[in-house]
């Protein structure tokens, strides 16, 4: 894959097993770049954050869609707002995938707390 080809894709959780694990609906997937970009990264930047990156931030980027709902079943978009008001068990399922495959361990670690998931230090 080049530089400039076109980015794939990875749907979170991977498969039943995982979505059952992580406690999610099983309507819920989040798909997110394969493969974050240096953009990403730079937007996320924090050197106040325990692990050098706004989680929200890094998030918003690297998510490109989801299938949550709201209470009334209603699709809920993809903002900051949103994934900061994020069960904690999602945040971790989707920091890990993304670990794995985005960023290709560049996190020093994978289970954000609390202040980093909040975007607060």
């Amino acid at each position: 894959m080049g530089a400039f080809s076109k980015i794939p894709t990875v749907s979170v959780p991977r498969n039943d097993e995982e979505k059952e694990k992580l406690g999610w609906e099983p309507h819920e997937t989040v798909t997110i770049k394969a493969k974050a970009q240096f953009g990403d990264v730079q937007y996320a930047a924090d050197p106040k954050s325990p692990t050098g990156v706004d989680m929200v931030k890094l998030l918003s980027r690297l998510i490109l869609s989801w299938t949550l709902t709201d209470d009334n079943h209603n699709a809920v978009p993809v903002t900051e707002a949103a994934i900061e008001q994020l069960p904690i068990t999602y945040v971790v399922g989707l920091t890990a995938a993304i670990q794995e495959t985005s960023l290709g361990g560049l996190l020093p670690n994978p289970s954000p707390s609390v202040n980093s998931v909040n975007g607060r230090s």
